[in-house]
């Protein structure tokens, strides 16, 4: 699953009727959300592949819709290169971003944001899964702050770097 995820797409905004144009010359467009008779829960926004263009790179593309097309859910999500879901984390209420690949432990896992948006800046934690989906960490802003959408790095050191911030009031007559 982590091996073949070469193209990389993360903190896509909206899928709506807009088409992606992926590095190597591919394209997406939102379709209708397909139905899963094992999980008749899951509403994963649905990608239509309008073009396949011959040298493009094969492997899977990971994406963090949110404010997706009714009736579709947000959260990680991972399609093949045909736009086939491989997989998803759907999350009720939240938005997810910076979904990618990164080390932990010397081992690939799959890193993302969620939260909510608040006052135009993410308010949330960074979760880190193995190649098997399950959550293995999650990592939280220190001293009482929360985690910004926008960067989540893990070191070779063993700690992450990330953004946060701090929401004052001034009177700036």
């Amino acid at each position: 699953m982590l091996a073949g995820s070469g193209t990389a797409l993360a903190g896509l905004a909206a899928l709506g009727s807009t088409e992606l144009l992926l590095r190597g010359g591919g394209a997406f467009a939102a379709a209708a959300a397909p139905t899963f008779f094992s999980r008749p829960d899951l509403r994963i926004p649905a990608l239509h592949v309008t073009t396949a263009r011959t040298g493009t790179a094969p492997g899977l593309i990971m994406l963090a819709p949110y404010n997706a097309p009714l009736p579709a859910q947000a959260g990680a999500l991972i399609v093949d290169d045909r736009g086939n879901p491989v997989w998803e984390q759907p999350l009720s209420h939240l938005v997810t971003t910076d979904f990618r690949v990164q080390s932990y432990h010397g081992q690939p896992a799959l890193t993302w944001w969620q939260g909510v948006i608040e006052l135009g800046h993410g308010v949330g934690r960074y979760v880190i899964a193995d190649s098997s989906y399950q959550t293995l960490a999650h990592v939280n802003a220190g001293n009482g702050h929360q985690g910004d959408l926008h960067e989540f790095l893990i070191t070779d050191r063993g700690t992450a770097l990330l953004t946060s911030y701090e929401v004052l009031s001034r009177d700036l007559r």
